[in-house]
């Protein structure tokens, strides 16, 4: 796993499932559909990050005659991993954002603030890259009445993570990192 405070990246695909109620501008049921999104954060060396996400979903709407709609959202979370192994790490993260959902073509648009948490696990093939596996909730928050959200949309997937700037392991303190080092353990 890399090692030290670092930067992480991460790509990933899904699956986003869509409340009923997520709609409001045909007032139709949502396709759930593929998810495509990314993150981008600091991780400390032990158990806290700051990380921004974001998500693309194209679906429709559940209609005799459909219309095509875009999904999107933008987060910042705060990360915890409190439990840290050679091979990786579960994760819980919870943070606040924004969706909008558009017609595809242009138009008008559906504006929401959002609250976001979810839990995940991190697995580390090296000390750069990673994979990671998370299931995101997507809470809309009406403006009046924040502390009850109108409805849940689930984001699943998964992707590569890259570490940047973090130590290579080296397990002997002989200053050459354990992947090319001969002798890692003397």
């Amino acid at each position: 796993e890399p090692l030290g405070s670092h930067w992480e990246f991460t790509q990933s695909g899904g699956y986003t499932e869509f409340s009923p109620d997520r709609n409001m501008i045909t007032r139709q049921g949502l396709e759930n559909g593929l998810y495509l999104g990314g993150r981008f954060g600091w991780h400390h060396e032990r158990w806290l990050g700051l990380e921004v996400a974001g998500g693309f979903t194209p679906t429709k709407d559940i209609a005799p005659a459909s219309v095509d709609l875009d999904f999107f959202h933008a987060s910042g979370n705060i990360m915890l991993h409190p439990i840290h192994a050679s091979w990786g790490w579960p994760y819980a993260f919870g943070g606040a954002g924004y969706s909008h959902l558009k017609y595809s073509g242009g138009g008008p648009k559906e504006r929401q603030g959002n609250a976001e948490a979810g839990g995940g696990l991190q697995i580390w093939m090296n000390d750069a890259i990673g994979l990671r596996f998370e299931a995101r909730d997507i809470m809309w928050l009406p403006e009046k009445i924040v502390a009850n959200p109108l409805s849940h949309d689930w984001a699943y997937g998964g992707g590569l993570t890259f570490a940047l700037g973090a130590r290579p392991r080296d397990t002997d303190g002989d200053g050459v990192p354990d992947r090319i080092d001969t002798c890692p353990s003397t």
